[in-house]
Parts: structure tokens; C-alpha cells; sequence
């Protein structure tokens, strides 16, 4: 693998490190390399690597460069994963039975299911509350957890304050597990069990951590306990500048905090940007400087279009009128192109307009369903493979990660030679629903019954998991239908499929969701006071997350970086962070 001075300074360095890396810097090849080179350390003893990653996404991506990069036999000593999937698989799914509420089974119930809203809504009018409203299961369903067991929600939420240790005293009780509640219980098991730690730091020789500065107190005090026994040695990638979750429980100060504990060498920055030009990297500079600076390296260095602030009193227009030629004009592909924003909801109107000028969006609006419902990354990869084409390796990842959520069992049944085969039958199966049923509500709901039956076959009892996800998403349907947001009659397969095979479509999302994405075009709408930084920032240091999202956004450009401040309200200025 080709690597820079800089890099493989960074990654031929023995011990633990710490590496500080600027947008663009090639992170990605960096822990790839990383983690090829400790291959080679544990090759022939029973010693093995995590590389643990922020998001699925970045999972998938380093797992696929180091499927092109190591033989089978290699590739079996390296395990890429969130620390949440590291949690359920090496902590959690093997030592549960030291729990008595988890030791004779468990599901995992995600905080957007049907029994799951009921369950908080019933706790809630028991303790004197409202039945909660959807803003509030929102919120329900992005709350996270403390190393003490206490609920961390965004906002101040005295509902969620109160009743989210009960809800996961309950959910104890019913053996439901939430991806909160994971983390907890894991740190438990480590903290009442010190031979099951040890057990851990022998079995990973190094632990790679990817986007550190967004680490959690609670992960925080997990990798604490890993690192006890002294046995593991940790290769630490982040960025405090980019640090934007502090709403979720990130505490880049903590994380910074435990660099110092294990005695990190933090003497090889990554200061490259092969990412964006020259003119996008001096606003970026210009709002949060770095040091050393950040510098242009890559290609798209001198091949930069422009990075300007413009005004308009629509954003939907400045999106469709100004933005949209200027990518047209640059020669840049609309599915190379992102509309960002602060809040999801400013996006909607973009979301409109776009689809009233017959163009494609992924985003906010675009999605006539629940995102987060079980079945959705399953459903839109094989809706793509009966429209259009998608790799084979995509749907398999969607399944096995899937199947890992609804707890069935060893999901690593599904890799290699007999996954890849189950995964091309199930393609099979939605090719022929397509062919049997042309409507689109039809072929979600055969196509849930379908896979509960299949994984059945293969002794996986998802409890009809699967078919009752596909009966949520026809809920959706039919409420957006209802209220005359969407046309059911008109919704199409290939439209589902556009979301896993999205070339053609511009992406709409909100700062926080587009961390770790770049695209050849980007334009930040509604860089106004209120949104950078938030309306209830009145600490130094929340004023600083809001500048640190408005430097993730530029960042997220390569050649073209328009930045669109909403005039339609003499309230509410411009942005201090580029009025200044």
C-alpha cells in the first residue's frame, strides 16, 4: 500500500499512538496499513487485531481494502467493527449467562419498534407524564448512556430523565437489550469479572480506534478496562476538531484524557489534506486554524472551483438556481453533490423543490419511511439488486450485520463462500417477488415473511422479526400516504433501491450525519446565528462545537464549496463564525 512519508512514519511506530489527523488526510489507508502490518505480527499465534470504527460505513470501507490486501487466513486474525458490534460479539454475547437478567437469552430491541415507544409511553404516564409526541420518541430514540447507568439525551428531557432507567430495568426484566444498554452491561462485565478482561487484552494484541475524538465516556472507560492488564497496545486516530457528538456523550477532553493515561506517542500528525483545494482549506484554516496547518496535497490542490459565501432569502432556490448550475457548469455529477445543514428539518424544503425539478434526492423527505426500522438496510440492498445491480458483498454485509442485531445467533455464519451463496439467494427470492408483484407494498411485505422463512431454514428463529419490520414500513407508507406527503400508488421497487445504489442522487443531510463523507460538491444552507452554533449555546464551549460543525461541513468539500446564509429574516444574521 502506497503511503506517504507522514503515514508511514505514523504507522511503522511501535507502542501505543495517538494520531492527530486533519479532514482528508487519508485516515482510512492509515488504519488499513495499520492493521496489515499488526497482521503480520500475530500471523502463526491465536492473537488477533480490532479495528474498531465509528459507523457501519467505515467498518465496511476498511473491511473491503483489507479484503483486496490479505489472504483468507489473514483476514480471519483481523475483526473491523463499531465498538458497539465489538461489545455484543466479545463481551456481551459470550459472558452474558455472569448476568441473571440476560442469562437465559436476549433480543435486541432498538429504541425506534413499536413495543419499544409503548413500553416508554406506558412508563411515562405511570410516573405523571404525557403520553410522549413524536419529537419526544425522536429523542428517545438517539438517547445514550453513562458509565453510571444514567440516560444522556440531547436537550434537557425530564421524561427521558425519569423514565429511561426504568424503561431499562424493564427491558432487563424482559431480556430486551438496546444498543445503550449494551455498552453498560459489557462495562459491567469487565468491572465484576477482572478475568474476562484479561481473557480480552490476551486475545487483541493491538486495538485500532478510529474517529477517537468522538469517543464516548462510557467506551472510554470499556477500552480503561481492556487496557488494565497491559497487554493490548492501542493505535488511536481522531481529530479534536472535529469533535461534534458532545451532545451523545463524546467528550473529546476525556479522550484526550486517556491518550495522556496510556502514555501515547502524539508526535506524527497527519497535516496533509488529500481531499479538497487549495481555496476550500483556506476558509477551513480561516475558521479553525490548525496547527501545524492543514495543506492541499492531493489532486484536487489547483483544480478547486470556488469556496464563497453567498445570501438568499430561499434556500430551496439558492439550492436549485445558484448551487445546481454551478455544478452543472463545473462538469460535477449531481451524485457527487451534498446539501448540508444544521438541522434535518431545513432540509426538507430542499427535498421538495428538488423533486418538483425532477431530481433525484437522497435525504431528509426522500426516505418515505423509518429509517431505523430493522429491515431497511436488508430491504433497499435487495430492492437494488432486483432493479439494478449492487455488489453481492453489500447485501451480505447488510444481512450479517442485521441478523446481529436481532441477537440470532453466530451471524459470522453468513461470511465467506456459504454467506456469499445464502445472500445470492436471497437476491433470487426478491428477483422473483419483483416478477410475481409489481407493487412495491406487496413485494416489502412478501419479502419480510420471505427472509424470517430462509433464515428459519437455516436455524435462525427471528421470531417473525422481520415480517413485522416490513409491516412498520407499510405503517409509514400508509400515514405519509394519508396525510398526502407521498403517493403509495406510484412507489416503485427501484425507488427503494435508490437509497443502497444512490450514484444519480444528490444527498441531503444534516452536518452530523455527513461526518466522515466527502463529495466533489457541497453547499451549507442556513449558516446563520441559531444554527452555528446552536440557539442554546451559551458556554464557551458550546459556541466552540458549533464552530467545530461548521468546520466539519466546509471540510466535507473537494472542489466546490458554496456556504448559503437565510436572509428570509432580518433576526437571525449570519453566522459569527463567518462574519468574523
Amino acid at each position: 500500500m502506497k503511503l506517504t512519508p507522514q503515514q508511514r512514519e505514523a504507522v511503522s511506530q511501535p507502542g501505543h499512538m495517538y494520531i492527530d489527523a486533519c479532514p482528508g488526510s487519508g485516515k482510512t489507508r492509515v488504519l488499513t496499513a495499520k492493521a496489515i502490518r499488526e497482521c503480520t505480527r500475530v500471523e502463526g499465534s491465536p492473537r488477533k487485531i480490532a479495528c474498531m470504527t465509528f459507523t457501519n460505513a467505515a467498518a465496511d470501507e476498511v473491511q473491503t481494502r483489507l479484503a483486496s490486501r490479505l489472504t483468507h487466513e489473514q483476514l480471519s486474525s483481523v475483526t473491523v467493527c463499531t465498538i458497539h458490534s465489538f461489545c455484543l460479539n466479545e463481551i456481551f454475547r459470550p459472558f452474558r449467562e455472569r448476568l441473571d437478567a440476560y442469562a437465559q437469552g436476549f433480543e435486541i430491541v432498538l429504541n425506534d419498534e413499536v413495543r419499544a415507544r409503548q413500553l416508554l409511553a406506558d412508563i411515562a404516564q405511570s410516573e405523571g407524564f404525557n403520553k410522549p409526541d413524536a419529537r419526544m420518541y425522536e429523542a428517545f430514540a438517539g438517547v445514550n448512556i453513562d458509565a453510571k447507568g444514567n440516560p444522556i439525551a440531547s436537550g434537557r428531557q425530564p421524561l427521558l430523565e425519569k423514565c429511561m432507567p426504568i424503561y431499562w430495568d424493564m427491558c432487563r426484566q424482559r431480556g430486551w437489550i438496546d444498543f445503550s444498554l449494551l455498552l453498560y452491561e459489557s462495562l459491567m462485565i469487565l468491572i465484576n469479572h477482572p478475568e474476562l478482561k484479561a481473557s480480552l487484552a490476551a486475545k487483541f494484541k493491538t486495538i485500532l480506534v478510529d474517529e477517537f475524538q468522538d469517543t464516548s465516556e462510557i467506551q472510554l472507560e470499556i477500552l480503561r478496562e481492556i487496557r488494565e492488564t497491559a497487554t493490548s497496545e492501542f493505535f488511536l486516530v481522531g481529530d479534536p476538531h472535529q469533535s461534534i457528538y458532545r451532545f451523545a456523550g463524546a467528550c473529546p477532553e476525556s479522550s484526550q484524557q486517556f491518550v495522556v493515561e496510556i502514555g501515547a506517542d502524539c508526535s506524527h500528525p497527519l497535516s496533509g489534506n488529500f481531499r479538497s483545494s487549495d481555496e476550500i482549506i483556506a476558509m477551513a484554516e480561516k475558521l479553525l486554524p490548525r496547527h501545524p496547518a492543514m495543506q492541499a496535497v492531493g489532486e484536487n490542490a489547483k483544480t478547486g472551483v470556488s469556496a464563497q459565501v453567498f445570501s438568499s432569502p430561499s434556500m430551496s432556490r439558492a439550492i436549485t438556481e445558484h448551487f445546481l448550475p454551478m455544478v452543472s457548469s463545473a462538469g460535477i455529477a449531481y451524485g457527487a453533490c451534498a446539501v448540508l445543514a444544521a438541522w434535518w428539518t431545513d432540509l426538507l424544503p430542499v427535498a421538495r423543490a428538488c423533486s418538483q425539478a425532477g431530481i433525484s434526492v437522497i435525504g431528509p423527505g426522500a426516505r418515505p419511511y423509518r429509517r431505523g426500522r430493522l429491515i431497511v438496510p436488508l430491504l433497499e440492498n435487495l430492492a437494488a439488486a432486483a432493479t439494478s445491480y449492487i455488489s453481492l458483498a453489500a447485501t451480505q454485509r447488510a444481512l450479517t450485520r442485521t441478523v446481529n442485531e436481532i441477537g440470532g445467533g453466530d451471524a459470522e455464519r453468513f461470511d465467506g463462500w456459504l454467506g456469499r451463496l445464502f445472500t445470492l439467494t436471497l437476491q433470487q427470492h426478491a428477483q422473483q417477488l419483483l416478477r410475481d408483484t409489481a407493487n412495491a407494498i406487496d413485494w416489502i411485505l412478501a419479502l419480510g415473511a420471505t427472509i424470517d422463512a430462509l433464515l428459519l431454514a437455516r436455524e435462525i428463529d427471528t421470531r417473525g422479526a422481520f415480517e413485522v419490520s416490513a409491516k412498520e414500513i407499510h405503517a409509514d407508507l400508509h400515514a405519509r400516504h394519508t396525510k398526502g406527503e407521498i403517493d403509495m400508488t406510484r412507489l416503485s421497487v427501484g425507488d427503494l433501491g435508490l437509497f443502497a445504489n444512490p450514484q444519480n442522487a444528490i444527498k441531503l443531510l444534516t452536518v452530523h450525519a455527513a461526518k466522515g463523507r466527502e463529495f466533489e460538491a457541497v453547499a451549507v444552507i442556513g449558516m446563520n446565528e441559531g444554527r452555528f452554533p446552536h440557539f442554546s449555546a451559551s458556554t464557551a464551549e458550546a459556541i466552540e462545537d458549533g464552530r467545530r460543525s461548521a468546520y466539519v461541513a466546509m471540510t466535507r468539500a473537494k472542489r466546490l464549496l458554496n456556504v448559503y446564509v437565510d436572509t428570509s429574516d432580518r433576526r437571525n444574521g449570519p453566522s459569527r463564525f463567518i462574519s468574523s
